[in-house]
Order: C-alpha cells, then sequence, then structure tokens
C-alpha cells in the first residue's frame, strides 16, 4: 500500500519524489504516513536507481522508534456494527467534567422525573447501564441513571426518558495487541469523533478507556484515564442482561462451539 508521488510546488524550480505508506484499518477509517522529499533530478540523471525503492524504503520516514501516522475518518461515517454486544452496568473513573452524567441530548429541558412530577424513581431501581443490543448493534447507548421501575399503569418509566449518549460505531481494528474503536457523536459539540480502546478480561467484564480528543494517545491502555496517557474516562463494564434478551457476543461463542462438537 505504498504510492511514489512526484511533487511540483510552484514558485520553486525543483520537483520531489515523496512516498505515501497508506494502511487501511477499516471502511471508514484510514491512516498514512509521509516519507522525506527527494530531489527528482538525481534520479532523471541516473537511469539506473529506481526512485521506489529508495524512497520508500522504511528509512525514508524517519529513524524513530514511535512513527505516526495521520488518520482520516469518513464524514459522516457509515454506521458499522460494534465489536461487542450487550447489556452492562459500568463503574466510571476520570475527570469530573468528562463523566458520564445524565442529560437531555441536544437541549436543557430537565429529566421528566425531575421538579416535582409524578413519575419518580426510588433509588433502589437506578442503575448505571451500558448497552448495544437487539437491532442497535451498530451504536453504544449509555445511561447513567438506568430506571427498572415502573408506573402505577404497569409502563417502564425508562420509556419516558432519553438515554443520556448515544456513540455510533465507525470503525474498529486491532494494533500492537490493542485493540481501537472510532465512535461519532452527532450531539457533541467539540470533538465528534472518538478514539476507544477495550479489552476483555475474562467472560463478563471489559475494559473500555475513552480518549480525550480525537486520537488515542501512544501510551493509551483499556484502563487508562489520566490525561497525560491521552485519556479522560475508564468504564469497567460488568455484564447485567437481567432477561437475557440481548446475551453477549462471547455467551453465543461458546454455544456455537458446544453446538459443533
Amino acid at each position: 500500500n505504498q504510492y511514489l508521488v512526484r511533487t511540483v510546488t510552484k514558485g520553486e524550480c525543483f520537483d520531489y519524489f515523496i512516498c505515501l505508506d497508506f494502511k487501511p484499518r477499516h471502511q471508514n477509517v484510514l491512516q498514512y504516513r509521509k516519507s522525506k522529499s527527494f530531489m527528482a533530478r538525481i534520479y532523471d540523471d541516473s537511469k539506473k536507481r529506481d526512485p521506489f525503492y529508495e524512497v520508500c524504503a522504511w528509512t525514508s520516514f524517519g529513524g524513530d522508534a514511535i512513527w505516526k501516522y495521520n488518520t482520516y475518518v469518513l464524514y459522516p461515517p457509515a454506521p458499522t456494527e460494534c465489536p461487542f454486544t450487550g447489556i452492562y452496568r459500568f463503574k466510571q473513573t476520570g475527570q469530573p467534567a468528562s463523566k458520564i452524567q445524565t442529560r437531555i441530548r441536544g437541549g436543557y429541558t430537565p429529566l421528566p422525573r425531575d421538579g416535582g412530577w409524578y413519575i419518580t424513581c426510588r433509588p433502589e431501581f437506578l442503575e448505571s447501564q451500558f448497552s448495544v443490543c437487539g437491532d442497535q448493534t451498530k451504536v453504544m447507548n449509555l445511561d447513567v441513571e438506568y430506571c427498572r421501575e415502573m408506573d402505577p399503569d404497569g409502563t417502564p418509566i425508562r420509556q419516558y426518558e432519553m438515554i443520556d449518549y448515544v456513540y455510533q460505531c465507525a470503525g474498529h481494528w486491532r494494533e500492537n495487541s490493542r485493540s481501537y474503536l472510532i465512535t461519532f457523536d452527532r450531539d457533541e459539540p467539540f470533538h465528534k469523533f472518538r478514539c476507544w480502546i477495550y479489552e476483555r478480561r475474562d467472560l463478563f467484564t471489559i475494559y473500555v478507556s475513552r480518549s480525550i480528543g480525537s486520537a488515542c494517545g501512544f501510551n493509551q491502555t483499556s484502563s487508562s484515564y489520566r490525561p497525560e496517557d491521552g485519556a479522560d474516562l475508564f468504564l469497567e463494564l460488568n455484564e447485567n442482561e437481567r432477561i437475557r434478551k440481548c446475551r453477549s457476543d462471547i455467551f453465543f461463542t461458546v454455544l456455537n462451539r458446544h453446538m459443533l462438537f
């Protein structure tokens, strides 16, 4: 995935060769790095030297141990399947302003059960919920105060509310023994794209770390939440599927293996 390009700059007397090295991570995500510039006249005078093998050599991209790639994401991204599914209860650690908070997306309206409304939810029925489930396997729904109580008519109180955060999955890949995920949030005014690093710790637990900006930090891991690592939020997801209506991907994998054997 390397391309040799001849560049001509307006106002200059010489043109140059550069090499573009592309890494297709996902249908919505493209990464590339650019080599150093080589004067094209050197190769025009000597036909025995092939510019591709010299300009696109690994030494042309710098001798640093850390190679930096520029990342481009399709905007708006095409919805794609999230790398894992299920319903989880989450514990969050991070900067106070970066934590998942109760909100109404796109407005300033308080929760329906606030301000003396007749719709109330007792504290013992409140819990956090992270879900990638049902017909919404292309989005991650996060609700910090999910209500499991019914109203007097038998209707779930959560039907009167709105999910706090909806992250659309835009692409995921694995690199350097880490699993990366790019999400898109239409309601975010500053950073619509976020980079996550996730890791499944066991059959029921997943660690997820969210970046500060749109790109993951080089030292960021699945349990990072400090700004010096390039992260601002860490989520510990614990499976919480009460009625087995939305089984996780691991459950289906184990079930299929038993069926095969």
